[in-house]
C-alpha cells in the first residue's frame, strides 16, 4: 500500500486503508496512547517526528514519490500546514480537520534598540516592538 517515509525509513499505511476524497485522515507517529489520550482515531506508526528536523515523504505503492516535505526545528504545541498552497505555522493545530488559518506573525520590520547600558559590569540591550 502507500507508504510514509520519515528520514529514509519506510512504513506502509495498513492492509485495506482508504481516504474519501475531502476527507482528513491523521496518521499518528509516536504511539497507540495518543490515539486514547487525544480522542481523535488515526493510524499509528512506530516512530516519532524527530524535533530537530527531518524530510516526510508520500509514496505511492509503487515506490513512486507522491509528496515530500522538510521541516526543520519544531516549537512546542505548534502545527506547520499548507494554507493557500503553502506552508505557514497555524493559528492552532487542527488534526483530523481542514487546516486553521495562518497564524498572524509580525514583521520583524517595526522593532527597534530601545536603551541599552554598558561598561558598569552589568551590561544590557533592550528591543522595543511597537
Amino acid at each position: 500500500g502507500v507508504q510514509i517515509g520519515v528520514d529514509g525509513d519506510r512504513w506502509a499505511l495498513p492492509e485495506g486503508a482508504f481516504i474519501e476524497a475531502g476527507a482528513y485522515r491523521v496518521l499518528w507517529l509516536d504511539g497507540e496512547d495518543l490515539v486514547e489520550r487525544s480522542g481523535f482515531e488515526g493510524w499509528v506508526l512506530p516512530q516519532a517526528l524527530p524535533g530537530q528536523g527531518a524530510t516526510l515523504e508520500l509514496l505511492h505503492p509503487d515506490g513512486r514519490l507522491l509528496d515530500r516535505l522538510t521541516y526543520g526545528i519544531q516549537l512546542p504545541d505548534q502545527s506547520i500546514g499548507r494554507v493557500g498552497g503553502q506552508w505557514a505555522l497555524l493559528s492552532r493545530p487542527t488534526p483530523g480537520q481542514a487546516n486553521a488559518s495562518a497564524a498572524s506573525l509580525d514583521s520583524p520590520e517595526s522593532l527597534r534598540l530601545n536603551e541599552w547600558q554598558g561598561g558598569a559590569g552589568a551590561d544590557w540591550l533592550e528591543l522595543y516592538h511597537p
